[in-house]
């Protein structure tokens, strides 16, 4: 049957409410069209005869998602991708002790159903499988450990991410993505996009544009409460939305590429701190925001982030401007969601280390220490000590849930940031001679610090990066046993990189040709695509907001 237009709603743009999903436009044109067309007799035929018209020029045109990712397959024989209906249990828990909770795109009450109907040999058999169900089972494979994958699933991690990819790569063409106009397509879209390793960064920063372009199409950046959809509509596009800006944020930066969603006019609203068990499809009203720790707790942890990136790109002021906003952003994370009321909740120590990870970066893009260590400026005591504590406890957070065996099955996905700048600038004060009661603390974690071994590293721009970092954390330890330090000691460690980083002159004229801004990952990336100049030269460069 032809598609069926239910509702066209205007507010600045036009919202066409399609049986299948959504359709937006930025002006009531499209309304004034339709409706015309309706009301000419003369225009109208068999909608039947239309639509097999339409799909069968569709079939034959080739879409620009067929020259990045292969072309599909019959929806039978995706079948055979499906996991073991014996297993089918395992990857919905899975998913949702580890995924779910940092990827918050689902409403699980109501699409485990649909997931959990796999069990079945009459579903298998009967029921073309969707892009989402794929698209959950590679994000469980990529949660797993190898030793996981072979414990639990009976094969090699590597075969099972290779399966679901495919498999979601072929559903998501036959379900035309780029044309979507559905909810769960996207949604399949995004948790496929934000399960691939950080190694594929450069792969997927044009297709992270792709799923903002397709949000847009859909209207997703425009409020729901701005048109007729109902409460859970609104809520489920309001999640969808945020992780898609949050996703565009950190893939450009590890790309080194401009964030779109920074720019972009959007005035949709955060999704609510509600647990899933409080939303219904059927709900006539929006239920209350919850004081607790949620399922979306984390999340809008990583979308206050992005609101607080807007606002200091958008800020006209100076860097007392900036370091205000960073602590109404500290303030409002530390009230709002990590009150200890709600330390006891299994998440809490995971949303604690995001944020003293955000936090911490953020002092560090705002004051440049590595570039006043390089030029031998010293910084404000007060300063100083906001640096150091800020980047202590980013360390200690993380260190935390590394050696907490509860949250050591979700470290996987969660994507452990890589600490190398707050490391750097701890150890650095180590190797200064700070001695205080802050130090002790950080010695103590210092200690516990593993890096890669370099001959584990298969990439050369890793290796480079790690490098220096190895003889660091080298001397603080020969300082810290009191043997005789093998490099030059205090203040003399500044020139032991220079000789391996260009002048300012030439980081500048660098600067201008490519055209890059600081590394800022809140996830893993393993391939890192900034390469080395120096520890502290590295954070030496225009931040995305400006000079400070």
């Amino acid at each position: 049957m032809a598609n069926r237009v239910w509702a066209i709603t205007e507010s600045s743009g036009t919202l066409e409410v399609h049986q299948e999903g959504t359709k937006y436009t930025t002006n009531g044109s499209l309304a004034i069209i339709h409706d015309e067309v309706e009301k000419l007799e003369t225009v109208r035929v068999e909608k039947e005869e239309v639509h097999a018209e339409f799909v069968s020029r569709k079939k034959e045109i080739p879409t620009v998602f067929e020259s990045i990712w292969s072309q599909g397959v019959p929806h039978e024989g995706l079948r055979l991708y499906l996991p073991p209906a014996t297993k089918v249990r395992f990857y919905l828990d899975t998913y949702t002790e580890r995924v779910d909770p940092c990827i918050k795109v689902l409403h699980l009450p109501t699409d485990s159903v649909s997931f959990l109907a796999y069990e079945d040999v009459s579903t298998r058999t009967s029921k073309a499988p969707s892009s989402l169900i794929f698209a959950m089972c590679y994000s469980v494979a990529a949660s797993l450990s190898a030793e996981e994958c072979e414990r639990e699933l009976g094969e090699d991690k590597r075969t099972l991410l290779q399966r679901y990819k495919l498999a979601s790569q072929h559903s998501l063409r036959n379900e035309g993505l780029l044309r979507t106009r559905s909810i769960s397509v996207l949604q399949a879209f995004v948790i496929l996009l934000c399960s691939m390793p950080g190694n594929e960064s450069e792969d997927m920063w044009p297709l992270s544009g792709m799923a903002v372009r397709i949000a847009q199409q859909m209207g997703l950046h425009r409020d729901g409460s701005h048109f007729a959809l109902s409460p859970f509509a609104i809520e489920m596009r309001r999640r969808l939305w945020w992780q898609i800006c949050y996703f565009d944020l950190i893939i450009s930066e590890r790309c080194g590429m401009e964030c779109t969603t920074l720019d972009m006019k959007s005035d949709t609203n955060f999704p609510l701190n509600a647990r899933d068990s409080d939303l219904s499809p059927t709900m006539q009203h929006p239920p209350e925001p919850c004081s607790e720790y949620t399922e979306v707790t984390c999340g809008l942890i990583y979308f206050e982030s992005v609101r607080l990136l807007r606002r200091m790109k958008a800020g006209t002021g100076g860097p007392a401007e900036k370091e205000r906003y960073i602590e109404e952003f500290a303030d409002n994370i530390t009230n709002t969601y990590l009150h200890p009321r709600n330390n006891k909740h299994c998440l809490f120590p995971v949303g604690t280390a995001t944020f003293r990870f955000m936090l911490s970066k953020l002092w560090l893009f705002l004051y440049r220490p590595f570039r006043s260590f390089r030029r031998g400026l010293e910084l404000p005591k007060a300063t100083v000590d906001r640096l150091f504590v800020g980047c202590l406890e980013c360390l200690e957070a993380w260190r935390t849930i590394t050696a907490d065996s509860r949250m050591a099955r979700r470290s996987v996905l969660f994507r452990l940031p890589r600490l190398w700048h707050q490391l750097c600038y701890v150890v650095l004060q180590l190797c200064e001679g700070r001695n205080d009661d802050l130090a002790k603390r950080a010695w103590e974690t210092v200690a516990d610090v593993s890096l890669p071994p370099l001959d584990s590293v298969p990439d050369s721009t890793t290796a480079l990066l790690l490098r220096p970092l190895h003889r660091l954390m080298a001397h603080a330890r020969e300082m810290r046993t009191g043997a005789a330090p093998s490099d030059q000691a205090g203040k003399n460690l500044r020139s032991q990189e220079q000789t391996s980083c260009p002048t300012d002159n030439e980081a500048t004229a660098e600067r201008r040709n490519m055209d890059i801004t600081p590394d800022f990952n809140f996830g893993d990336s393993t391939t890192p695509w900034l390469e080395w100049q120096a520890i502290w030269d590295e954070l030496d460069r225009e931040t995305m907001w400006g000079e400070a």
